[in-house]
């Protein structure tokens, strides 16, 4: 018996071997990409870091 890989319904062995393991419902709503909250939580930080590292780059510019 195979289980979807991100949602853990049972899938048929045929959806197991074309559509690399995950389910219909899935396939359609494109779960494929499944990211963790922590993985989201460090590309909001990542995005904001960024975001303040060009404010003080333009602030700088503006001193002189």
């Amino acid at each position: 018996m195979q289980y979807c890989k991100n949602c853990g319904e049972v899938i048929s062995e045929h959806q197991f071997d074309n559509f690399n393991g995950i389910c219909s419902a899935c396939v359609r709503l494109n779960l494929s990409q499944k990211s963790s909250p922590s993985d989201n939580m460090f590309r909001i930080i990542l995005l904001l870091l960024v975001g303040l590292g060009i404010f003080i780059f333009i602030l700088m510019f503006l001193k002189f």
